[in-house]
């Protein structure tokens, strides 16, 4: 019954919603409306989990920046948005967006913020102590060909292993996969993962953000970003600001992230408050001066280990980045 219970609250992620109107596939919509041009509304698409935490200041606190922000679990609807152009800015992983850039096909999306630093672990019933621990092993994990996909098989090339991949659509397929003991072995990620912490307490669990570092001498790895139209260029600042904001108030105020959060989706608020609230530190939520060079590191080490078709096969040009 308990392990049901888990599994419930991981289903529910991000499902639901609190102060504003909302759909059934999680589309969220403010009932505030403007016509002052000094004020674009946008349209806002973010993934599940770590990124959707991040703005949850934003989602909050100006609902009369955005007529839809939308969260969905998956690569797939990023990748549909950055081709239908539907959304004005997309919160995606930072490879993703430069493969779409890099297409130079249909509505061209730039970089802005570079916002979550890596929030991956890895988690098996036995003891890990190092990457190498995992040689051989059947592990479960999201994101195919995607940061987490990316990461893995970075670090399973630097280690010299090979491990068996079984791909599931998002992080909560994986880590529920544990939980029901399908697999023993999985890729998750804050903040589904403290509250794993709490109702499993045999699990070992392998930090992939110091792993990386061993491999690169880097602290962290640009995971996911902030993206909107080129077209959008100097009309939309103020929302961009507001968004690097609600990620500083992260980090400076888990207390209240959390908060909003809980009032924000149905499934932040079944993870609870104090889940969010002690996951928010392990997000890895930096906003960073230096990113154009630590996005260009990430992208040259996959291209040495043969991965340069998950940046779109070459470093963005200057006009991928765009600064206030």
């Amino acid at each position: 019954m308990k392990k049901n219970i888990i599994l419930l609250s991981l289903s529910l992620l991000l499902i639901g919603c609190g102060e504003v109107a909302s759909t059934s596939n999680g589309t969220t919509t403010s009932e505030n409306t403007t016509t002052n041009q000094e004020e674009v509304k946008v349209k806002v698409l973010a993934p599940d989990g770590t990124p959707s935490l991040a703005l949850a200041n934003f989602y909050h606190d100006n609902t009369s920046m955005y007529t839809i922000f939308d969260v969905q679990s998956g690569a797939d609807p990023l990748k549909a948005a950055f081709v239908s152009g539907e959304y004005d800015v997309i919160v995606a992983p930072t490879n993703l967006g430069s493969i779409f850039y890099n297409k130079n096909q249909g509505e061209k999306y730039v970089l802005y913020q570079t916002i979550v630093w890596g929030n991956l672990y890895v988690v098996c019933d036995e003891e890990i102590t190092s990457f190498a621990d995992l040689a051989n092993k059947d592990i479960t994990l999201f994101g195919q060909n995607s940061t987490p996909d990316i990461v893995m098989k970075s670090l399973a090339s630097y280690y010299n292993i090979s491990y068996n991949a079984n791909y599931v659509n998002d992080v909560t397929a994986s880590t529920s996969a544990y939980i029901s003991g399908t697999s023993h072995c999985v890729v998750s990620a804050q903040p589904v993962l403290t509250k794993l912490n709490a109702k499993l307490q045999n699990a070992h669990i392998l930090d992939l953000q110091s792993e990386w570092a061993k491999m690169t001498s880097s602290a962290s790895y640009p995971q996911a970003s902030i993206f909107f139209k080129e077209s959008l260029k100097g009309k939309i600042d103020n929302v961009l600001k507001a968004m690097t904001e609600s990620v500083k108030k992260a980090n400076e105020n888990p207390s209240i992230t959390a908060e909003n959060a809980t009032s924000m989706y149905k499934g932040f608020e079944t993870l609870g408050k104090e889940v969010l609230e002690n996951a928010i530190p392990k997000c890895h939520y930096a906003i960073e001066e230096n990113q154009k060079e630590a996005i260009e590191f990430y992208f040259n080490k996959m291209k040495d280990l043969s991965l340069d078709a998950q940046f779109g096969g070459k470093l963005p040009d200057e006009n991928f980045y765009y600064s206030i």
